[in-house]
């Protein structure tokens, strides 16, 4: 009598694990427009300013100028990977050809490299972690 809660919690958690196996092995996404969605915006807006620290510039002098990059990108029409390496040193000195590797969203993406974060290393791995966790019920 004294465990009855548990064995009802558990099997609620095996219920729950049940539907969500079904929900996700059926789920298909639409590759091409979530990368299409992705390029939209300044998503890598953060990842520049982040690039400027990593160059020493001070974070708030970084903001300012990706602020201004931004603007400027917005009167152009133009996305911050668009922009000429002459177009962002205009902002800032310390932007160099290296730059690139950050702009985009797979730019932004491949930054991310520690375990559990969002990188497409990581999440291949989580998925396969998954996929073996739930396969096996």
């Amino acid at each position: 009598e004294d465990k009855v809660h548990i064995f009802t919690a558990s099997d609620t958690v095996e219920a729950c694990l049940d539907v969500a196996r079904a929900i996700v092995s059926h789920t298909k996404f639409n590759t091409n427009k979530i990368l299409a969605e992705l390029e939209e915006g300044f998503l890598d807006a953060t990842a520049l300013v982040e690039y400027l620290v990593g160059k020493g510039v001070a974070f708030r002098e970084a903001h300012g100028i990706v602020g201004s990059l931004v603007a400027y990108c917005e009167q152009q029409n133009k996305k911050l990977a668009e922009l000429s390496l002459e177009e962002l040193q205009k902002y800032s000195v310390s932007i160099e050809t290296d730059v690139y590797e950050n702009l985009g969203a797979a730019g932004v993406a491949d930054k991310y490299v520690t375990a559990g974060s969002a990188g497409p290393k990581q999440a291949t791995e989580q998925i396969a972690y998954w996929n073996k966790q739930l396969g096996q019920r």
